[in-house]
């Protein structure tokens, strides 16, 4: 099964050393939704700007990288 490594970049850059085995590249992608969804509700707790990435490689090499920019604002 393949290794894969989120590395999370929310303004500070956290690179994955420990990785997770997931079956394939659909898993992967998946993960990487929920892992830019929990992200950003804690990030949205402390602030109404947030741009996210996470970058995911595999242990190949291959790369794909999701990205979610959200704001909070008021309308009056």
């Amino acid at each position: 099964m393949p290794r894969y490594y989120f590395d999370i970049d929310d303004g500070q850059f956290i690179a994955d050393k420990e990785g997770l085995d997931l079956p394939g590249p659909a898993d992967a992608r998946e993960q990487t939704k929920l892992v830019l969804g929990e992200l950003a509700l804690h990030l949205l707790d402390e602030r109404d700007f947030a741009q996210l990435s996470v970058e995911v490689r595999d242990s190949e090499g291959r790369r794909m990288k999701g990205t979610l920019v959200m704001m909070i604002e008021n309308i009056t």
